[in-house]
């Protein structure tokens, strides 16, 4: 499933907010299963030199790979989804950022979606001397 593509301006720092949702048979609300999102990736859009990079985001079990940069992604309920990042570049000469993610069917474990915890990074410190 490809989403729409921001197509206004955006400039490096500016909010976007990255959403997903899933109707099952109609119905946003579901009885058996939940979804949870994970291995995203950011590419830029290369060149005949240099090629696409690359970047895994979001893990396989759906947490922030650099989460004093990037958050987790935040559930709205079982079909329901979506992430708060600021605007970025892998390169200043890059002019495009494409956001990959998956989107994995979990089956809900009495009526409960078991979606990995991620656990929380310690923060960058500086230690003065």
């Amino acid at each position: 499933m490809r989403g729409e593509l921001v197509r206004t301006k955006v400039n490096i720092g500016d909010e976007i907010y990255h959403s997903w949702n899933c109707n099952y048979n109609g119905d946003h609300k579901n009885y058996l299963f939940c979804v949870m999102v994970n291995n995203c990736t950011i590419s830029d859009n290369g060149d005949e030199e240099t090629g696409t990079r690359k970047v895994q985001i979001i893990d396989e079990n759906g947490c922030s790979v650099f989460p004093n940069i990037l958050p987790d992604v935040t559930y709205h309920g079982d079909l329901s989804a979506g992430i708060k990042v600021h605007a970025f570049a892998l390169d200043v000469d890059s002019t495009a950022v494409h956001f990959t993610c998956n989107i994995k069917m979990l089956f809900k474990d009495h009526d409960l979606c078991q979606r990995p915890i991620c656990r929380k990074q310690h923060r960058f410190s500086r230690c003065l001397h």
